[in-house]
């Protein structure tokens, strides 16, 4: 019994140790985590946030960002977020718009209800913006001390409070780690000043919520690594990955904090905060990624890269050349649920050469080509592009997908800029996406859509299901000469005022010429890759069309399209590529769940190997391709094995 006490005993301690650490609320409605405001940070008193009864930090960033704040926090279940302004509020938007979030007001008090991890600008009155963050509750949270853990503060020695460097002191943590074949880098709660940081193979680096890596700001305390000659500044990469490292990650709820407006404007350097090169398996989940100098996570030659559940924020009111995310001459990328602020680019897709680009001088290795990249759930907000490719285009660029995500205010919504090289940019897809509005630019047109050619071909470019609450001014596409065209453009499902456009005057698609070929409208043609919602399906790189195939490894696998406009008029069959290096079981297309209303399907049947590609039409079931729905693809056999890959399919 005395054994039993005791244990229970040990047991109350170690909860109460930990309900110290971490500010923790849990109903049964759910669980909120909130976390610790660093010291170098303060809070803003236009806004005061909580989730059910725990106070949210919300971080005052005014001096380095100018238009908003922001805050972080987890949960689970569902959580009633009361905002408290400073004034009595007269006014209110929540955004992305697309959420339909009710909320009530009174007084200097919002309040709605959040039942899924979900990012949010919300603007009352004229205060400032605020991003709101709420993340799901960690699920691999791990132990700070112990078998492969280095801990940089009770291992190494790394000093917590900011005062002095821990750059040895974390690149020593990350050296252990590694020598050791693997471990796990862990970063407790306070603010490490540090320069340089490299990491390795093997290493996972986790963050606690309330950490901070900052960056010095003083340039001694690094290695130059570029000039960016447009604005004659030298730079550097402040942590980036050896070459040639292998199966890396970082992850938690804390912060890269680049120190970048002040290094740049006290110091005239620049820093590029975290730059994965020349590497593959590289992941990064939850974290935030703040104050770059110029262009702030850029993934370079790299392959089987993952961001998820990410923050970035950056100055968007000076001329700071700063995306959030880059994407270069890298293959297999995958970017999932995350919100991103900037001035500059805030998703934007690169591919460059050594002779003729600055930044890429000291990049290893060879100019890579760039494909299967994916962009889903992502919300944009930017003084430039919020969502493009290019201007670079020195390598092929080929299946780029943006899809599910949300443009809060930016310059161009939609754009593929070919300004440098002459390769193909080629097989790109806008899927899913809302676009709220634009933030104009002194002397340009604001715009949702920009194709422009001006050094090399844009090629089979697919506008589907976007839904425009605004246009901007006077949208382009253009190709400049017979080898600069803009070719193969389809604008399907295009809602202007929630009604399809069927002309580039409704789209405000104005500035025009004969070396961009007219767009077919409406087509009801859907490539694959394209999906909004998916289960189980595996992605293989096609051999024709570009970009990816997909195909059903179980019975029941699916991709869904959301928002499949019909129209009035029932279509009567559809049209499907197709290649299959088997016999038996079946493509088949239903509404609204993978086992709704059939349309039809097509009995899977050899067509010579796996990437032997046929199209073949099925009839569809008489009135049933009417009206607006989702449309689930499902692929049906008895054995485990692909029916076949599937690489587009439209309706007739």
């Amino acid at each position: 019994m005395l054994k039993k006490l005791r244990l229970l005993s040990l047991i109350v301690c170690m909860l109460v140790s930990i309900l110290a650490i971490v500010p923790l609320t849990a109903s049964a409605a759910g669980t909120v985590v909130s976390y610790p405001l660093p010291s170098i940070y303060t809070t803003t008193s236009q806004y005061t946030v909580t989730a059910d009864s725990t106070n949210i930090p919300v971080i005052d960033t005014s001096e380095v960002f100018v238009n908003y704040n922001y805050c972080n926090f987890s949960f689970s279940g569902t959580t009633t977020i009361t905002i408290t302004a400073s004034e009595p509020i007269n006014t209110y938007n929540i955004s992305p718009k697309a959420f339909g979030i009710p909320a009530t007001k009174s007084g200097n008090t919002l309040t709605f209800t959040l039942s899924s991890p979900t990012y949010l600008i919300v603007k009352i009155n004229n205060l400032k913006d605020l991003v709101i963050a709420a993340d799901a509750l960690e699920t691999n949270v791990p132990a700070s001390s112990g078998t492969g853990i280095y801990n940089v503060k009770t291992g190494y020695g790394a000093d917590s409070t900011g005062a002095t460097l821990a750059t040895t002191a974390i690149q020593n943590a990350i050296n252990a780690a590694n020598a050791a074949g693997g471990g796990i880098v862990y970063v407790p709660a306070g603010v490490y000043k540090s320069g340089n940081l490299v990491l390795k193979s093997n290493v996972s680096v986790y963050l606690e919520g309330g950490s901070v890596i900052r960056g010095s700001g003083n340039p001694s305390d690094y290695t130059t690594h570029f000039h960016k000659n447009s604005l004659n500044k030298d730079g550097t990469w402040f942590i980036y990955t050896e070459t040639n490292a292998n199966n890396i990650k970082i992850y938690g709820r804390g912060t890269i904090d680049g120190n970048g407006h002040y290094m740049r404007n006290t110091n005239n350097y620049l820093n590029n905060i975290l730059v994965p090169l020349q590497c593959s398996n590289f992941t990064v989940d939850g974290i935030t990624i703040r104050d770059s100098g110029g262009w702030a996570t850029i993934v370079t030659r790299s392959n089987n890269v993952t961001f998820q559940n990410t923050k970035h924020f950056n100055n968007n009111e000076l001329d700071y050349e700063n995306d959030a995310i880059d994407i270069q001459e890298s293959q297999n990328v995958l970017i999932k649920h995350t919100v991103a602020v900037s001035e500059d680019d805030t998703y934007s897709f690169k591919t460059w050469d050594v002779a003729t680009t600055d930044i890429a001088a000291n990049w290893p290795g060879s100019p890579e080509k760039q494909s299967n990249v994916v962009v889903d759930d992502a919300l944009a907000w930017s003084r430039c592009g919020a969502f493009k490719v290019g201007d670079g285009v020195k390598q092929l660029q080929d299946g780029i997908v943006v899809k599910n995500s949300y443009v809060y205010r930016c310059w161009r919504a939609l754009a593929v800029g070919h300004l440098y090289g002459t390769p193909a940019a080629q097989n790109i897809i806008f899927d899913n996406i809302d676009v709220e509005g634009f933030w104009p630019r002194s002397g340009v047109h604001s715009r949702w859509f920009d194709l422009s050619a001006k050094s090399g071909p844009i090629k089979n470019v697919v506008y589907n299901n976007i839904n425009l609450r605004a246009l901007g001014e006077v949208s382009i596409m253009k190709g400049w000469s017979d080898t600069s065209t803009v070719s193969g453009v389809t604008i399907n499902n295009v809602r202007v005022g929630g009604v399809p456009a069927t002309t580039l005057a409704e789209l405000k698609i104005t500035d025009t010429n004969s070396y961009a070929a007219a767009p077919k409208f409406n087509t009801l043609k859907f490539e694959a890759e394209g999906y909004n919602l998916s289960s189980g399906v595996i992605h293989y790189e096609a051999s024709t069309d570009g970009g990816l195939d997909v195909g059903g490894g179980s019975n029941g696998d699916y991709i869904a399209f959301k928002n499949v406009d019909f129209g009035s008029t029932a279509k009567t069959s559809i049209d499907l590529k197709v290649a299959s290096a088997n016999s038996g079981g079946r493509i088949e297309f239903h509404l609204d769940s993978p086992t709704g209303t059939m349309l039809g399907y097509w009995t899977a049947e050899s067509t010579g190997g796996w990437q032997k590609w046929s199209v073949k039409n099925i009839p569809l079931n008489a009135g049933t391709a009417v009206g607006t729905h989702t449309v689930y693809v499902t692929f049906v056999k008895s054995d485990s094995s692909t029916v076949a890959n599937l690489t587009w399919f439209q309706f007739k």
